[in-house]
């Protein structure tokens, strides 16, 4: 992108989450990138309110989704996300199936603090329904505006001769109507080195709050990537994703992959 840092920790800092998808890191007014992913989604049991593995269901999800994000100004930028969606759930209450535009997402994120080696950030969004997947356990179509605020803090270091980064965000998504509020935590830890960079990810996700007839819910996915540069301004991604625990909510198992573009 052409920075111009004048230290080993902010250099450090550039390269590493130059490309960490909604990240905490600022963009450069002018600048920005845009992901395109193709994801396919899975799950054959669910989590029972106990916790335990074993309802019998059939979901199957094809994703294609854009990611962008542009600076602004040099503490502001504007992220955005939609994805189009291909769905099919079976279970024991019928069947149901949708394709078309999910819920899209619009926000600012602004940063508090940079340094050399870390940033904080704060980041605001609004979430505009679609015509599939809005909501956690609700039927495909359902629901409606939402917001989500989140703090987020990254920092850089350098390890075995390449560049790393650790990133944590918590986030608060106030839902509409009857369906649960959700606190979700997420983590990310990467490694570049020459072209290419591995990412380990955890997303944790927390329904509390919901609404007779609504219910509560919680899961857990832990996610693997790897990326290779394929250009200065472009990257190809690939990864899978897996629910490890929850209640009241699907095992997914997905794969994805990934086209990444700087501009």
């Amino acid at each position: 992108m052409g920075f111009g840092w004048k230290t080993a920790g902010a250099l450090a800092l550039a390269c590493a989450p130059v490309w960490a998808l909604a990240g905490a890191w600022p963009k450069a007014p002018g600048e920005g990138q845009i992901i395109l992913t193709t994801t396919y989604d899975r799950a054959r049991r669910g989590f029972d309110a106990d916790g335990e593995l074993g309802q019998e269901l059939r979901y199957d999800k094809i994703e294609v989704s854009a990611f962008g994000e542009f600076g602004v100004l040099p503490r502001l930028t504007a992220v955005g996300r939609t994805a189009f969606q291909d769905v099919t759930m079976e279970n024991e209450w019928g069947r149901e199936a949708a394709s078309g535009l999910s819920a899209s997402e619009a926000g600012l994120r602004a940063t508090l603090l940079q340094r050399d080696w870390d940033v904080l950030s704060v980041q605001g969004t609004a979430i505009v329904p679609g015509d599939v997947e809005n909501v956690t356990d609700l039927r495909l179509g359902e629901g409606g505006w939402d917001y989500e605020a989140r703090v987020m803090y990254g920092r850089a270091f350098e390890f075995q001769g390449g560049h790393g980064f650790a990133e944590g965000q918590f986030g608060w998504r106030w839902r509409a109507g009857a369906p649960p509020d959700e606190a979700r935590v997420d983590l990310t830890l990467g490694w570049s080195k020459g072209p290419w960079t591995v990412m380990g990810q955890a997303f944790a996700l927390k329904g509390t709050g919901a609404q007779p007839p609504r219910r509560d819910y919680e899961n857990v996915k832990l996610q693997a990537s790897v990326a290779r540069d394929i250009s200065d301004d472009t990257r190809l991604q690939a990864g899978v994703f897996r629910t490890v625990s929850g209640n009241s909510i699907v095992q997914e198992t997905a794969v994805f992959l990934g086209l990444w573009k700087r501009f």
